[in-house]
C-alpha cells in the first residue's frame, strides 16, 4: 500500500490537490500552475490519480516521469461511484484521493503517445471531412430554395462547378456561394494534407496491413481503427469491443422481458462513420459480412442490416488484430507467418 495518496483535479492553467495517508488523513491540499504537478509527488511511494479530462495528457506523462503509481479515471464512472451535492475542485481532488486509497478508482486507458499523436491526426481530418460536408448541404439547399437543379453526377467536381459559376444568382446567394465554395476547398487542402500525414506515420506498420486484409477496409477506415481501439488486448470479448464503440442496442430489462432499441452511439462516432462506410463496401464482397447482411436486410431493412454488418468488420479487425492473423473468408482467420 502506497504511503502517499494524491488526488488531482486537473485544468488547463491550475490544478487542485489533495494528499491523504492510507487512513484518510489529509497531509496537504491547495493549488499549483498545471505544469508544477510533479512537485507535488513526494516520492516514489505514492500513488497519483487524475481525471481523464481534456487536459490530462501533459500532467500524466510529467507524473509518470516521477516513477510514482499514476492512474488515470474514468470521469463518468467516478460520478457514478461518488458525487457530492456541493461541487467544487477542493471537494473533486479529496473524492479522488479518497478513492484512490480505498482502491476503487474506477481506471480508464491511457494511450500511448504514438497512440494519442495517431487520434489527434485521424480526429481532426475526420473534423475537417465534416465540415466540408456541411458546407456543400449548404450550398444544395440554396440551389433547393431556388429550385435548381444539377443533372450532372458531382455538383462540386470541374464540371458541376462551372454550372454553379453560370448560374444567375440573386447577389447575396452569389456571394454566400462563393465563400462556402472557398470553405471546401480550404477544408479539402487540410484532408489531404493530414491524409498524407498518416500515411507517412502508418508507413509499413504491421497492424495496418493486417487490417487491410480484410475486404472492404481500406487505408483510411484501419488507420481509424487503430487510433480509436488503441490496444486491442484491454478488451476481453468482441462484444465489449463493440459496447466501446457504441454499436450494441440500448437494452431495457424488467423482470424477464427485455427490450432492446437503437445502438447506444457511445464512443468515437468517426470510428462508427468509418466501419459504416466500409460496410457497404464489404456487403459486396464473399465471407462473413455480407453473410450477416443478407441474414438481416429483408427482415431488419438496410439500415439496420448495414449497421450490424459494421459490428461484424468491428469484430473481425479486433479478433484479427489480438493473435496477429489475416483474414480467410471463413472469418476465422489464419496465422500470419503462414502467408
Amino acid at each position: 500500500m502506497p504511503t502517499y495518496n494524491l488526488g488531482l483535479d486537473v485544468h488547463k492553467v491550475r490544478t487542485q490537490y489533495c494528499l491523504m495517508d492510507p487512513g484518510g488523513k489529509i497531509l496537504g491540499e491547495g493549488n499549483v500552475p498545471t505544469e508544477e504537478v510533479a512537485g507535488l509527488v513526494p516520492g516514489a511511494d505514492c500513488a497519483v490519480v487524475l481525471e481523464a479530462t481534456g487536459s490530462w495528457h501533459a500532467a500524466y506523462d510529467a507524473l509518470c516521469a516521477t516513477g510514482a503509481q499514476v492512474k488515470l479515471a474514468h470521469p463518468s464512472h467516478v460520478k457514478a461511484i461518488a458525487s457530492a451535492r456541493v461541487k467544487t475542485d477542493k471537494i473533486d481532488a479529496g473524492i479522488l484521493a479518497h478513492l484512490l486509497r480505498t482502491d476503487l478508482v474506477p481506471e480508464a486507458w491511457a494511450p500511448p503517445a504514438r497512440t494519442r499523436e495517431l487520434r489527434d491526426l485521424v480526429r481532426l481530418r475526420w473534423r475537417f471531412v465534416a465540415q466540408r460536408t456541411t458546407a456543400k448541404n449548404r450550398i444544395s439547399n440554396l440551389l433547393a430554395r431556388r429550385c435548381l437543379r444539377y443533372e450532372g453526377t458531382d455538383l462540386f467536381g470541374r464540371r458541376g462547378r462551372a454550372w454553379l459559376a453560370g448560374l444567375e444568382l440573386d447577389p447575396p446567394a452569389r456571394a454566400l456561394t462563393e465563400l462556402l465554395l472557398a470553405a471546401i476547398d480550404e477544408a479539402d487542402a487540410h484532408v489531404g494534407a493530414l491524409t498524407a500525414r498518416l500515411h507517412e506515420q502508418l508507413d509499413g506498420d504491421d497492424e495496418l496491413a493486417l487490417l487491410e486484409t480484410i475486404p472492404g477496409v481500406g487505408f483510411l477506415t484501419a488507420a481509424t481503427l487503430l487510433a480509436e481501439l488503441g490496444d486491442p488486448r484491454r478488451f476481453r470479448t468482441a462484444g465489449q469491443v463493440s459496447a466501446y464503440f457504441g454499436l450494441v442496442p440500448r437494452v431495457r430489462a424488467s423482470a424477464d422481458v427485455a427490450h432492446y432499441g437503437r445502438i447506444t452511439r457511445a464512443g468515437s462516432p468517426h470510428a462508427r462513420r468509418a466501419l459504416v462506410e466500409a460496410a457497404h463496401v464489404a456487403v459486396r464482397l464473399p465471407g462473413p459480412v455480407r453473410d450477416r447482411y443478407s441474414s438481416l436486410v429483408r427482415r431488419r431493412g438496410k439500415k439496420v442490416a448495414l449497421v450490424a454488418s459494421a459490428r461484424v468488420l468491428l469484430e473481425l479487425s479486433w479478433t484479427l488484430l489480438r493473435p496477429g492473423e489475416v483474414f480467410r473468408a471463413d472469418g476465422m482467420g489464419e496465422p500470419a507467418q503462414m502467408r
